[in-house]
């Protein structure tokens, strides 16, 4: 009986990061390299095919805690306004596992000069379960220790203004209230909209030195609004560093290394300032290929 009551409580927990109360999409803290996860109009931005990987594994010694996996691939359509990319990732906290896919098309107008307005549709696929280790004396067709392994369907969208210098974005990634769960829990397993406005801009200060300051403001419904504040230092367009304060959350440093004008390595790690005294880790990095009569601008500043 101790152990199907632990089960449920544990099991409370995470739908409750399934409720209207919780933030529900996955966290990164170099979010401003990987804007296709966050907005499908970042489709094309880079005027190449960009292949981006991340990783990330938060509260570190903390068992169950977080682990995020991410995958992304965009690019233009030659000689086309037409963008298209794709990320797919694996979120897992403790006995929940979410996979999803998110399938992008951006349409971007010129604005004026290198100035571009991205127009982004998205379609995304989740698929969320719970996989509870049964004991003896618990009943497997307990609806309380079910889960829906079913794929489920939603979509976002999304703008973007930028050039080579600034950004300015917002979006709704899952437009959709679609639930999850059994007939039982379907009250409170919902997936709840999330509204992201970014925005960044890059300014020298010297030949060898520019700064890039970065926002992420987060708000979900009927939970309070939060946001990422961040600034980066180019060092002889080789070298970024940077420090973030996840407002009331963590502090974090940031280092990219620009390798090579394709390729770029980044690493990030969060100190968390809560009761949970713990570190987060998150290692990123990018290729871009170059596509026919495109040349790849180095440094990248977004």
């Amino acid at each position: 009986m101790k152990r199907i009551l632990i089960k449920i409580a544990f099991l409370g927990l995470l739908l409750a990061g399934l409720s209207a109360k919780a933030q529900q999409e996955f966290m990164i803290t170099q979010y401003m390299y990987n804007g296709l996860a966050m907005n499908p109009a970042y489709a094309g931005i880079h005027e190449g095919i960009s292949l981006s990987f991340l990783t990330r594994h938060q509260w570190v010694g903390i068992e169950g805690a977080p682990t995020t996996q991410l995958v992304s691939i965009h690019s233009p359509l030659n000689y086309r306004p037409v963008s298209l990319g794709a990320v797919l990732y694996r979120d897992q906290l403790g006995v929940k596992k979410e996979h999803t896919g998110y399938f992008s098309y951006a349409y971007r107008i010129r604005i004026k000069d290198d100035i571009k307005l991205s127009f982004g549709l998205q379609a995304n696929f989740h698929q969320i379960n719970q996989n509870f280790i049964l004991g003896a004396a618990d009943d497997p067709n307990d609806p309380l220790l079910q889960s829906d392994n079913s794929m489920k369907f939603n979509a976002g969208s999304g703008l973007l203004l930028h050039s080579n210098r600034f950004y300015v974005g917002f979006s709704v990634p899952q437009m959709l209230k679609t639930k999850f769960g059994s007939q039982e829990l379907n009250s409170s397993s919902r997936l709840v909209r999330h509204y992201y406005l970014t925005a960044g801009v890059v300014f020298g200060i010297s030949e060898t030195l520019m700064l890039k300051p970065n926002i992420l403001v987060k708000a979900v419904e009927n939970a309070p609004i939060q946001a990422d504040l961040n600034l980066n230092a180019l060092i002889s367009n080789i070298l970024w560093v940077g420090v973030s304060h996840r407002w009331k959350e963590s502090f974090d440093g940031l280092v990219a290394l620009q390798i090579s004008p394709k390729l770029q390595l980044g690493y990030a790690f969060d100190f968390t300032n809560s009761d949970l005294n713990s570190t987060s880790h998150e290692v990123m990095l990018n290729y871009i290929i170059n596509l026919p009569s495109t040349k790849i601008l180095t440094p990248r500043y977004f």
